[in-house]
């Protein structure tokens, strides 16, 4: 999305979430202030659910898929260039899923 990320991740120990959010958010922000934008590019915070069943894995998964969608900027989630949803992204989310 242009004006916030969604992600599905499953740390292994010793890596934490917050150590995951804390790489990203580092990485893109140096890039971003490159071309120009102008700090802070990120909120402190970042918010966290855990996934507790596959049906709750599946519906996040939907509602990040359809972001775009009910934003109007693509009509399929396929057409996302930024979405798992399109077939160019590989994921392993399925193997989460009983």
């Amino acid at each position: 999305m242009p004006d916030h990320l969604h992600l599905i991740v499953a740390p292994k120990d010793p890596v934490t979430i917050s150590s995951i959010m804390n790489r990203i958010k580092s990485a893109e922000a140096k890039r971003l202030m490159v071309s120009g934008l102008k700090p802070p590019v990120w909120w402190r915070r970042f918010f966290d659910r855990v996934m507790r069943d596959d049906e709750m894995l599946l519906a996040t998964l939907n509602y990040i898929q359809e972001n775009p969608v009910r934003k109007g900027i693509v009509e399929k989630a396929e057409e996302y260039s930024f979405s798992s949803a399109n077939p160019k992204w590989e994921t392993d989310l399925y193997k989460y899923i009983d």
